[in-house]
């Protein structure tokens, strides 16, 4: 399959995705059926370049980190979803920067915003290493922006607001409890920011939000109808796995 991929991805000019070592269970299913970690299965089937984006790296290895580094991957950093699951865990973000990765946040579902991510981010990264100064708000705010841009090839074009760009925009209210008193805008913005500080979103020139308020779609049919399909495709499949329930507490 990753052989077919590879052929799509040249034959296309597309670039390419995969989640990377992200459980304990994936890497000893690799080793049992490789003997080689994930990020040496990938590396032995020429599935690494600057053209790929991995997410999580939870237990890659500093061996493996060195061989992701070498050949140009991007990291999709994960550490609301990594944490919450526990065993998981989340990818130690400084020492992959450290090794010269490029590393992009991502929310890894549809329940984490970035406000989420670079906030989870720099409290369990700098616990991780039991420093406050680093990562800094900058290395969160270009992880959050900038570097997802370099992920996905479009630098040139998008992740920084400068002359020739996209006009990509968000717009947040400063005038808010959480967000008052504003003296280091960078630190309030990944410390104290809330997806509900958003009072606009633009993209291509083209505003998606004004005022707080979607501008494409009527927001509360859309949850309706994702209430509805979500709670509709559960039942089914508990009626095909009735074991399903089980699997995930509801104190989760």
């Amino acid at each position: 399959m990753l052989a077919e991929l590879n052929d799509l991805s040249q034959t296309y000019g597309l670039r390419r995705t995969t989640h990377l070592a992200q459980s304990v269970g994936e890497v000893e299913q690799v080793r049992k059926f490789a003997g080689v970690t994930p990020a040496e299965y990938l590396r032995d089937n020429d599935w690494l370049g600057d053209d790929v984006l991995a997410a999580h790296w939870s237990h890659c290895t500093e061996s493996d980190i060195e061989i992701l580094a070498e050949s140009g991957v991007h990291i999709a950093h994960c550490p609301a979803s990594g944490s919450r699951g526990g065993f998981h865990r989340a990818a130690n973000m400084l020492s992959i920067v450290d090794a010269g990765v490029n590393v992009a946040l991502g929310t890894d579902n549809m329940s984490e915003d970035m406000f989420d991510a670079m906030k989870i981010g720099i409290a369990l990264n700098r616990g991780k290493r039991g420093d406050r100064a680093r990562p800094t708000p900058g290395e969160m705010l270009d992880a959050a922006t900038i570097n997802g841009a370099k992920a996905l090839g479009r630098q040139a074009d998008l992740g920084s607001l400068k002359i020739g760009n996209q006009a990509d925009i968000v717009m947040v209210n400063l005038r808010t409890p959480n967000m008052t008193p504003v003296i280091n805008l960078l630190s309030n913005l990944v410390h104290y920011g809330q997806a509900g500080n958003v009072e606009a979103v633009m993209v291509a020139g083209r505003f998606l939000m004004q005022d707080g308020e979607l501008t494409t779609m009527n927001e509360q049919d859309v949850l309706r109808h994702a209430q509805e399909a979500t709670v509709s495709a559960w039942g089914r499949l508990s009626e095909i796995y009735p074991d399903i329930p089980a699997l995930q507490p509801p104190d989760w």
